[in-house]
């Protein structure tokens, strides 16, 4: 099972230069700890892996009047999901492991525009396209 988490964080408008970052997280089932309770064998090694990516970029579309704001994030993940059933006995036949396969995406988009009169704020909107 996965479960995956969004935070928004209100910012200062953006800058008149481009800035962009990128990140890469991988899990291989050779760091993942083995089922507690289920193992067929002795030998039993249940199969997972995780590839979590993604990237950001910002800068001008006009410089001091408008800007962009964008990130993408993937999770690909292949997993072993295992079902013990404590209580009774009958129910030891049910005990078994599974694929829990996951692909995830997350696209935020954002664009300011300042104004030119002090006493307005930006104009800000925010665009989620999970898949």
């Amino acid at each position: 099972m996965t479960s995956v988490g969004a935070v928004n964080i209100v910012s200062r408008t953006g800058t008149n230069s481009l800035h962009g970052n990128a990140f890469l997280f991988y899990r291989d089932h050779s760091f993942a700890a083995l089922p507690t309770f289920f193992r067929p064998n002795r030998n039993f090694d249940p199969f997972f892996r995780r590839y979590q990516y993604g990237g950001a970029v910002g800068g001008p579309i006009k410089k001091d009047r408008a800007f962009f704001f964008g990130n993408f994030e993937k999770l690909h993940q292949r997993a072993i999901v295992s079902v013990f059933h404590t209580g009774a006995p009958a129910f030891s036949l049910l005990n078994t492991n599974f694929e829990s396969p996951y692909d995830g995406y997350l696209l935020n988009l954002r664009g300011d525009v300042a104004s030119t009169t002090p006493a307005t704020f930006p104009l800000r909107a925010i665009v989620r396209l999970p898949t």
